[in-house]
This record gives structure tokens, sequence and C-alpha cells, in this order.
């Protein structure tokens, strides 16, 4: 498919070239330019304003330009007179001006402490393509299966994803909207005059062992463990009638070299608003660089993990 694809663009007058990649599931280190650190091959182009842009035709469904996770910030070599030196290649997964995962959600919490959101998504660039790549292939129950297992990988518990909706899931160069409706049940503890509960976060930081361990020996892939999508989440929270906050929670904002995080508060009529921003900055952490990745990933978990006190 490259080839076809350099030939087309040459019988159209733009110049275009094939180009080696070490793909991220090859190796992430640097490379020496030899032949057999090589696993892969895509389409270098350039446009007229002097531009060289990639495009991998092995992907199905991410939209035109977008390169995949594999092929993102990976080791390339573009096979051209004069090119001698390697290049990292865009790292789209990462590029918030790319890709990111935008969701706003209504919360409603009933009397018995049932906790409905109703909310809808947008996913651009690579977000969009993985799930466009997974979704379109898979049944109904199947992908019913995969959101309750998405969105019960964090704070909130006894979830029931009551309907869902794609609004344009075969259309591979707009972002993906989707709409649905999940109900996480029995949400609230009684702890003396309080009623206390976790945050209404449909996206939150999930908990994986293998981040408490005391040391590492190899460098970790953090895409295993998390969606490493740049998130802007925003979440009104709404109070049963005769129901009030015990207490504003307080705002959480850090940034280290592996990401920037925040989590703002602001009172609405009855209820709360919640906006949470997560950007990543890096997928491989240098086995060295485990422990402050270590105290990021803490404080993240920590702060998504705030709990709430309500009265009654």
């Amino acid at each position: 498919v490259a080839t076809l694809m350099i030939t087309l663009l040459r019988e159209n007058g733009i110049p275009a070239w094939y180009t080696l990649v070490s793909t991220h599931t090859f190796s992430s280190r640097e490379p020496r330019p030899t032949l057999y650190v090589f696993n892969h091959a895509i389409v270098a182009y350039q446009t007229k304003d002097g531009q060289l842009h990639f495009a991998d035709l092995t992907t199905d469904y991410f939209p035109t330009g977008i390169l995949p996770g594999s092929d993102a910030d990976a080791w390339a070599l573009v096979i051209r007179e004069g090119e001698t030196q390697l290049r990292r290649l865009p790292n789209h997964a990462l590029d918030p001006a790319v890709t990111r995962v935008e969701l706003s959600a209504t919360a409603r919490l009933d009397a018995d402490g049932n906790l409905t959101l109703d909310a809808r998504s947008r996913r651009h660039g690579t977000a969009a393509g993985n799930w466009r790549e997974e979704y379109l292939r898979a049944t109904n129950e199947d992908r019913k299966k995969s959101l309750s297992e998405y969105f019960g990988g964090g704070v909130l518990s006894h979830l029931d994803i009551e309907n869902f909706e794609f609004d344009n899931l075969d259309s591979l160069n707009a972002p993906l909207d989707m709409h649905f409706r999940l109900t996480a049940y029995n949400q609230l503890d009684k702890v003396s005059n309080l009623w206390i509960m976790p945050l209404p976060l449909p996206l939150s930081t999930p908990t994986q062992k293998s981040m408490f361990a005391a040391k590492r020996y190899n460098d970790l892939d953090a895409d295993v463990l998390f969606e490493l999508s740049p998130v802007r989440e925003t979440v009104d929270f709404v109070l049963p009638a005769g129901w009030q906050l015990a207490e504003m929670p307080k705002d959480k904002q850090f940034s280290s070299p592996f990401g920037d995080y925040s989590l703002r508060f602001e009172k609405i009529p009855g209820g709360l608003r919640i906006h949470r921003e997560v950007t990543f900055k890096q997928r491989f952490i240098n086995h060295a660089d485990f422990l402050a990745f270590k105290q990021f990933y803490l404080q993240m978990l920590d702060s998504d993990g705030a709990l709430l006190a309500l009265r009654q």
C-alpha cells in the first residue's frame, strides 16, 4: 500500500518517499540506522509549503494524516537523497492539538445513593482512530462490555451502561461523537451525620498494581496501563432536593516532566461543576525515572480519589 500511495502522489506532482520505521512494539530507544532495526514502512510526502507529512495506510479507520500509537514518536528514516539522519515521527498520540478526549456530563444523585450520568464525548485524532478500530468491528454486545470496563476502571463502581450511541462511527476523518447514559449504584456511605461519595467522574485514573512497585528494572510503556490521550472533562453534579455540600472541595493542579493535571470546582445552582484536565508528556518511562513517574501517578490517583461530603 505504501508503494501504491507513493506512485499516486508522484503522478500528481507531489514528492513522496518510503519511510522506514522502528515501531514502539520493537524498540523505543534510538537505533543505529541499519536495516534490521526497522520493522515497518510508511509514506512521507512533501506539500507546497515544504512541510513533510507522514501517512500509514495499514490502519483501517484512522483519520487522514494521523499516525497510530505504534508510529507516533517512533524513530524513522526517510529514504531520499541526502537523508542521513534518523528522525522522530510526529507524536500525534500525545499532542492535544491533534488528539484529545472531550467529555461533558450531567450527573444526578438520587436519595438512594444512585448516580445517573448523561454524557456526550468527542474523541479526536488517535483517540478517535483507536476506538473506530475496535468498535467498528465489534458487535453491540461487545461494545457495551468494553464500554463498561472502560468507564468502570476509575473511581465509580457498580456501573450499568443503560444506553449508548455513536453518531458517526463510520465517518473516519470527523471527530468521533458518542452519547451515553450510565448508572453507578450505591455511591453513598454514611459517616456520622454526613454522606460521603466519590467524585462523579466518568474518566479518572485507574488503580494499577504495577505502579506500586518499590523499584523497576526495565522501562515502562505507560500506554499499557492508561489511556494517554489528553482529557478535557466537565461534569455538572446535581444534588437531590434538600441536599447540600458540607464543604467545597479544593482545587488541585500540578505539573511534572511526565504530564500536567488540573482539577477545579465551582458552585452551580443545586450542585457542583467539576473540570478535569490531564495531559501526558511521555509514553515510555525510563526505569531510572520510575519512582518520579510513580509520584506523579499517585498524585493523580489521590486527586481523582477525593471524596465529597454531603448533608441531607
